[in-house]
């Protein structure tokens, strides 16, 4: 009976162990760099987080970042693409900027070219993106306290 006892407890920590190693397919990736080539020979470096973020380093050297996630078991991501002008820039022209943004973003060949790249467009107003930048840098003071994440 003890035999049987040890062999489920095994079988149930091997499932554990097996279960937690499935649950995030993506946690090979964290601290290293994954390598995309394109068809034509571009490679796009990448690299992922545990949080749900990415950076990136295409073949030309331009940066970016987004979000990623696992859904029904499938690679998820979305780019960040915010238009930004330099810091105090005058609010007439933010708002001339803003709105030819909005205008191009609206034609049908700007969003098909965007969507056949999976991009979803928002093109909001300058105060709901800064918005949106004060709530992900208070998400992320939260997530880098939780963490007991320093700098040295």
């Amino acid at each position: 009976m003890r035999k049987f006892a040890l062999l489920g407890f095994s079988a149930l920590v091997g499932l554990g162990f097996a279960t937690a190693a499935l649950a995030d397919t993506m946690a090979e990736t964290y601290g290293n760099t994954v390598l995309a080539t394109n068809d034509k020979g571009e490679t796009t470096k990448l690299w992922f987080k545990a949080d749900g973020t990415f950076t990136g380093q295409d073949s030309k050297g331009q940066k970016f970042s987004g979000k990623w996630a696992i859904k029904d078991g499938k690679y998820c991501s979305t780019p960040d693409l915010p238009a930004t002008a330099p810091k105090d820039t005058p609010a007439p022209i933010v708002k001339r900027l803003n709105d030819a943004l909005l205008r191009v973003l609206a034609t049908p060949d700007v969003r098909d070219k965007l969507a056949a790249q999976q991009a979803i467009v928002v093109g909001n107003s300058p105060d709901a993106f800064k918005a949106e930048i004060v709530r992900e840098l208070a998400r992320m003071k939260r997530a880098v306290a939780a963490a007991k994440i320093e700098l040295n």
